[in-house]
């Protein structure tokens, strides 16, 4: 992972993962947008879908952020979140940013620690509703580095 002077990395390699196979996820281009990662909630009134990306990186502090915006979105509330947002995997704790119902397009941010060196994060773009869709803007995806070495 390579941070730029400001500590900030763009982020690549988004892959979907559908665990209930009931939603659709595309990568589509958006009038207000250049490229968009896309989750559509199925009929079957459950979605729990999401776009993954996988880095290694250092011990320290981090932030994943991004644009997001959503369409009739019912959220699921569970343990990880509720609506469309933005976290780690395997995090204990839930998100507190989301987006549901209508929303344009704003900014999400998770804060995350990595206790140990040379750590896999795998960063989730998700939607859990039983129904509507979100949209998370590709080119505002990214890690900013909020203190390097840092312990919580």
């Amino acid at each position: 992972m390579r941070f730029d002077g400001a500590g900030r990395a763009v982020l690549s390699g988004w892959r979907p993962q559908d665990r209930d196979g009931n939603a659709a996820l595309d990568k589509l281009e958006d009038a207000a947008k250049p490229q968009t990662l896309h989750i559509r909630a199925g009929s079957d009134g459950l979605c729990t879908a999401s776009w993954r990306s996988r880095v290694v990186l250092p011990v320290g502090r981090y932030r994943f952020e991004g644009m997001i915006r959503t369409a009739d979105v019912v959220p699921l509330k569970d343990q990880k979140g509720e609506g469309a947002g933005l976290r780690i995997s395997g995090s204990r704790n839930p998100r507190q940013d989301q987006a549901v119902g209508d929303s344009p397009w704003k900014k999400l941010e998770y804060d995350f620690t990595v206790p140990t060196e040379a750590t896999e994060v795998e960063l989730v773009c998700e939607l859990r509703a039983v129904k509507g869709e979100a949209w998370f803007d590709i080119e505002s995806l990214q890690l900013v580095r909020k203190s390097p070495g840092a312990r919580e």
